[in-house]
């Protein structure tokens, strides 16, 4: 082999090796995202927010409030949903707090460049990604809907014209509905 042939032979098996790894990694937060179980919790919105400054993109908040579902579980969500938008070419994402009577929403809403009308049934099959060749592995969102599964939560894609659009969707425990009732008094 030439000086040049080594060289690009061994940037390739780094990249291999750098995906590989990624891939692992996936796959066990896959596998801790199935085996989890209810984490009683509560967290603010905005404190959240706050932690997710490493990724990529600006997030913007609409509406603040309290969601009933523990912190870490929120940013990791927040997290796989923040890192794709950076991938689909977002530079923000925006957030609006709904509380409805039974269930509290986070409308998640990015700048990117959306998902193609032939992925959208897709997107939450693991191992589907149109970024393979970018290093993506397909299971950031198996892992988002797994996560909030265990908390009797959803995620689901919605209808967008510009950028990627999701709803995450909380039941609203009785308690946390008393409690809203009383502060808002």
């Amino acid at each position: 082999m030439t000086d040049a042939e080594r060289q690009r032979f061994l940037a390739n098996a780094g990249a291999d090796a750098d995906r590989l790894a990624l891939l692992v990694q996936r796959l066990l937060e896959l596998a801790r995202a199935d085996m989890a179980t209810t984490q009683a919790g509560h967290c603010t919105l905005r404190n959240v927010v706050s932690g997710l400054d490493d990724v990529g993109i600006s997030i913007v908040l609409q509406d603040d409030g309290d969601v009933p579902i523990g912190a870490e579980l929120l940013t990791a969500v927040l997290r796989i949903l923040a890192q794709n938008s950076s991938q689909a070419g977002a530079r923000t994402a925006t957030l609006r707090l709904d509380h409805h009577p039974t269930a509290v929403s986070i409308r998640y809403e990015d700048d990117g460049h959306g998902i193609s009308a032939g992925d959208r049934d897709r997107v939450f099959t693991p191992f589907f990604t149109s970024r393979r060749l970018h290093g993506g592995t397909g299971l950031g969102l198996p892992i988002a809907r797994s996560l909030l599964s265990a908390e009797k939560a959803a995620i689901d894609l919605l209808p967008s014209t510009q950028g990627a659009a999701f709803v995450l969707t909380f039941p609203a425990g009785r308690s946390f509905v008393r409690e809203k009732v009383r502060r808002n008094r």
